[in-house]
């Protein structure tokens, strides 16, 4: 049990005949076990004999799939619902440098926990779409497309190669470092 966090919490449980208590052990929050949870039950037997039971519980999250590097081309659209009217931006990026930035700094986020996430979201003003192309002329397929609200708490929704990838977390400013590294104005970002 030491590989779980110092945080307990206690839960007593009187029964007809019995008398429990409940140690349980918080959520871990990082690593490829993205949550653990422990609980050790003690319960009074009749007999003056006690009785343990110990649980684990452990959310394995895979490794998130990255964007693949080598992309020419980014396009970037944002949806902005600003305090006069909507309003849209696309930029077209085609400095090496500058998408491979984007793309670190989007494969770095954390892969989305759902059962870690607020309950209540403050308000969306909109959404950027990022699209990473291999070539530089159209049409072509992206070879990933990232959609991420500003404002709001949902996650960033990926899609790498035609395929849903697991949705990361906005974590430490990615959003600004986005739209810095693509010379958007966004609000609340």
């Amino acid at each position: 049990m030491n590989t779980f966090p110092r945080s307990y919490s206690y839960e007593y449980q009187p029964g007809p005949g019995l008398t429990g208590l409940t140690i349980a052990f918080a959520p871990q929050r990082s690593g490829p076990v993205s949550e653990k949870w422990g609980y050790v039950t003690l319960l009074s037997l009749p007999g003056a004999r006690t009785d343990v039971r110990t649980d684990a519980v452990a959310l394995w999250v895979p490794a998130p799939r990255p964007i693949p590097a080598g992309s020419r081309l980014l396009t970037v659209s944002a949806r902005v619902v600003g305090p006069r009217s909507p309003y849209n931006q696309r930029r077209v990026i085609t400095s090496g440098a500058r998408i491979e930035a984007v793309r670190r700094l989007i494969d770095v986020l954390p892969v989305s926990r759902p059962s870690l996430r607020a309950a209540s979201c403050p308000a969306q003003f909109g959404a950027v779409t990022l699209s990473f192309y291999f070539e530089r002329r159209a049409p072509q397929t992206p070879s990933a497309i990232v959609r991420a609200p500003i404002g709001g708490c949902g996650g960033w929704a990926l899609t790498v190669a035609g395929t849903t990838a697991q949705e990361r977390e906005e974590g430490g400013g990615a959003l600004r470092g986005v739209a810095k590294l693509t010379r958007l104005r966004l609000p609340h970002a």
